[in-house]
């Protein structure tokens, strides 16, 4: 998760970030699962920038000789007025080449956000496999009128899977038995 500490920031001044997990009212027999278990960090941002997570891809139609990719972008806005925004949104293959780029400009309230979507056309998808797990990306960079910018990659595989009654989980068309145990 992320918390928006700018409220808190005395700019210009010395400011001391501290993080502390309580756990004392999880008291019972069981494991709360209560603590800091991966890395804290701070992320400065300019005022227009790509929401934390903004970047949401799926693949809706894949075949053998093209693939449907689908990318929503959320960009925010932080400052007290419009702004207009250039954005990159491109597709590299699991070597990274330019498969597809679109560069639309688009505006974002002041104080609000905006939700862009993309759909691109990957010719003779390379699909993602457990023995061939390669990986697409989609790489965004977003540039405001007042000088913001910002940048993300996400990457993404391109595959299909199913889950039937009758014959388990098949991916890419082929079934695929899976292992493994749920022990509590």
């Amino acid at each position: 998760f992320r918390v928006d500490a700018t409220p808190c920031v005395k700019f210009g001044d010395s400011n001391v970030i501290a993080v502390r997990a309580d756990t004392r009212r999880h008291g019972t027999r069981w494991y709360p699962g209560a603590g800091i278990y991966r890395k804290v960090t701070m992320t400065v941002c300019d005022p227009v920038h790509i929401a934390h997570w903004g970047t949401f891809v799926t693949t809706p139609a894949v075949s053998a000789s093209s693939a449907t990719v689908r990318v929503l972008s959320t960009i925010e806005n932080h400052l007290d007025a419009d702004s207009v925004v250039s954005a990159e949104v491109t597709i590299r293959d699991p070597r990274g080449r330019r498969v597809a780029t679109e560069k639309p400009k688009v505006t974002v309230k002041a104080g609000d956000s905006r939700e862009v979507e993309f759909l691109f056309a990957v010719p003779n998808p390379r699909r993602w496999d457990i023995d061939d797990p390669k990986l697409y990306t989609v790489e965004t960079a977003i540039r405001a009128d007042d000088g913001s910018k910002d940048s993300s990659a996400v990457p993404f595989g391109i595959r299909t899977f199913q889950f039937t009654a009758n014959d388990g989980f098949h991916l890419n068309g082929r079934r695929v038995q899976l292992y493994g145990v749920n022990l509590h």
